[in-house]
C-alpha cells in the first residue's frame, strides 16, 4: 500500500471498538485488583501472591514458547476464552479472599492464586494481541490501544470511589466481560519445516525449550535490539517506580481521585501529541513523552521528596505509556506473521516480564542491604538505561515483512535469491501483473492485500475506503486478470513470481 496521509485516518469499525473495549475491561480489572485499597487485607499473604505471579509469568512464557504449536492451536480454539476467564476468576478469588473472610491467606492459596493469575494474564495478553490483528489499519490499532489505556483509567477512577461490595463485584465481573468481548479470528497453524522449490529450508518452528531459544531470531519476528530495549525499559522504569513508592512511604501507590485523574490527563496529553505527530508523519512521540514524565518525576523526588501528588502520576503515566508500545509492537510484528503468532508475541512480553522482575528484584535487594543511601546513584543509572532503551524504540523499526529464508547459501547464483524476502517477491509479481493488465494504482494496492489473504473488511480498513469501494476494486482485479476465485488469483501470482520475476 502506498504511503500517504490517508494511512493516518482512524477507521472506526466493529473490530477497533471491540479491541478498545477489551483493553479497557482487562486493564481496569487488573488496576482494581492491584491498587484498590478496599480489596487488600493487612496480614494477608498478598506479597507471596504477587511474587509468584510475577516470576510465574516468566515461567508461563517459557512454557508457551516451548510448546508454540500447541499454544497457537489453543489460541484459536473455542476453549481458549473460557480458559482465560477461569484462570483470572480463580486468581481474583484468592487475591481478595483475605478481605472477604477477614483472615490471612493460607500459603497454599497464595501460591495457587499467583499461578492462576500468571497463567491468566499471559493468555489474556495473547488474546488481546490476537484481537488487534482484526484491526487492519496500523494507525487505528495504535489509537485503539491508547484509547483503551485512557478508558481503563477512567473506569478504575469510577470503581476506586465505590463501596467495597461494588468494587468486589466489579473485580469478578470485568474478567468475564473482557473474555466475552475478546473475539478474534482463528490463527493459522504454526509454520512447518519444508523445502522450497530450490531446496532451501524455511525457518523451522521451535522444538522444546532449548529449541525455541536457538530459533528465536527466525521464529519471533521482532528485532533483537527491540527485545533488548524492552527488557532495559521495563527494568529501569520498574526500578524507578518502586523506588519512588518506597521513598514516599505510601501503602496504596495508585489509589485516589487526584492520582488517577492527573495520570489520565498526562496520558491524554501524550496521546494527543502522538495523533498530531503521526498524522504529519513525524514518527512516534510516546518514548519522548515517557522520558519527559520520568525525568520530571525524578527531579521532583529529590527536590520535593514528599510531593506524591505529582510524583506518582508522572511515574505511572510513563509506565502506562510503554504498555501501549509493547502491545502495538507485538501486534505490528504479528500482523504479517500469523503463522508464528505465539513466538512473536511471547518474545515481546517475555522481555517485558524479565525486565519488570529484574527491576523489582534489584530495588528490593538494594533497599534491604544498603538502604535508601543507594538511591541517587542507582536512580541515575536506571534513568540512563531508560533513556537508552527509549531511543532504541523511538528510532528502531519492527520488520513487518516476511523474513528471508534463513539458511546458508548454496550455489553462488542463488545468493541474491536467498536474500530476497517473500514480501518483495509478491510485490514484484503484483507490480508486473498490474502493468501487464492495466490495473490502476488503487487496484494494485487491493491486489497486494488480496494475495496476502486479507478479507474484504480488512482490505477496506487498510486502504481507508468503504467496503463497497474495496469490493469494487477487488471485482475489477478479478476481471482484468481473468480469474474467478482467490485460488486462481494465488496460482496466477505464484506462476508469475516463478517465471523469472526475481526480487
Amino acid at each position: 500500500m502506498k504511503q500517504g496521509t490517508e494511512n493516518t485516518r482512524v477507521i472506526l469499525s466493529k473490530r477497533s471498538m471491540q479491541a478498545c473495549l477489551t483493553f479497557t475491561l482487562f486493564w481496569a480489572w487488573e488496576a482494581t485488583l492491584v491498587y484498590a485499597p478496599l480489596l487488600h487485607q493487612p496480614g494477608g499473604n498478598l506479597s507471596l501472591f504477587w511474587t509468584i505471579s510475577n516470576y510465574g509469568g516468566m515461567f508461563v512464557c517459557a512454557i508457551a514458547m516451548a510448546f508454540s504449536k500447541r499454544t497457537q492451536r489453543l489460541v484459536s480454539s473455542r476453549f481458549f476464552r473460557p480458559s482465560i476467564v477461569a484462570f483470572l476468576e480463580v486468581g481474583t478469588l484468592v487475591a481478595v479472599l483475605p478481605s472477604i473472610t477477614g483472615a490471612p491467606n493460607a500459603l497454599s492459596l497464595g501460591a495457587l492464586g499467583g499461578c492462576c493469575w500468571a497463567v491468566g494474564i499471559i493468555l489474556m495478553d495473547l488474546q488481546l494481541v490476537n484481537v488487534l490483528l482484526g484491526v487492519a489499519n496500523p494507525y487505528t490499532r495504535r489509537i485503539a490501544v491508547m484509547l483503551g489505556m485512557i478508558f481503563h483509567l477512567l473506569l478504575y477512577l469510577l470503581v476506586d470511589n465505590l463501596p467495597y461490595g461494588v468494587i468486589l463485584a466489579f473485580a469478578f465481573l470485568m474478567p468475564l466481560l473482557a473474555g466475552i468481548s475478546a473475539k478474534s479470528e482463528p490463527l493459522p497453524a504454526l509454520a512447518s519445516l519444508k523445502k522450497g522449490s530450490e531446496g532451501r529450508e524455511t525457518p523451522q518452528p521451535p522444538n522444546g525449550f532449548f529449541g525455541w531459544v536457538r530459533s528465536l531470531r527466525t521464529t519471533a519476528h521482532v528485532p533483537s535490539s527491540m527485545l533488548f530495549a524492552f527488557f532495559v525499559i521495563s527494568l529501569s522504569i520498574n526500578f524507578i517506580r518502586n523506588t519512588a513508592i518506597d521513598k514516599l512511604g505510601v501503602e496504596e501507590a495508585f489509589s485516589g481521585s487526584v492520582y488517577i485523574s492527573l495520570t489520565v490527563l498526562l496520558i491524554v496529553a501524550a496521546s494527543a501529541a502522538e495523533v498530531v505527530f503521526t498524522a504529519k508523519r513525524k514518527g512516534t512521540v510516546i518514548p519522548l513523552a515517557a522520558i519527559v514524565y520520568s525525568t520530571a518525576a525524578i527531579v521532583i523526588i529529590y527536590a520535593f521528596p514528599k510531593n506524591d501528588t505529582f510524583i506518582l502520576p508522572l511515574v505511572f503515566a510513563g509506565f502506562f505509556l510503554y504498555v501501549t508500545v509493547f502491545y502495538r509492537v507485538a501486534a505490528d510484528a504479528a500482523i504479517e506473521h500469523k503463522d508464528h503468532f505465539v513466538p512473536t508475541v511471547i518474545a515481546v512480553f517475555l522481555s517485558n516480564s524479565l525486565g519488570l522482575s529484574a527491576g523489582a528484584f534489584i530495588e528490593n535487594l538494594l533497599r534491604s542491604v544498603v538502604g535508601f543511601d543507594y538511591s541517587p546513584v542507582f536512580m541515575a543509572l536506571a534513568y540512563l538505561l531508560f533513556v537508552a532503551g527509549s531511543q532504541i524504540v523511538a528510532f528502531g523499526k519492527v520488520s513487518i515483512l516476511p523474513k528471508s529464508i534463513m539458511t546458508k547459501p548454496e550455489p553462488a547464483q542463488d545468493v541474491s535469491a536467498s536474500r530476497a524476502s517473500l514480501g518483495d517477491l509478491l510485490n514484484e509479481a503484483c507490480s508486473s501483473l498490474a502493468r501487464a493488465n492495466g490495473l490502476t494504482a488503487r487496484e494494485e494496492d487491493a491486489l497486494r492485500l488480496m494475495v496476502r489473504g486479507r478479507k474484504l473488511q480488512s482490505i477496506a480498513e487498510e486502504m481507508c475506503v468503504s467496503t463497497n469501494t474495496a469490493k469494487s476494486h477487488t471485482r475489477h482485479v478479478y476481471q482484468k486478470l481473468g480469474v474467478h476465485s482467490s485460488e486462481e488469483l494465488f496460482d496466477l501470482v505464484e506462476r508469475k513470481s516463478e517465471s523469472g520475476q526475481s526480487c
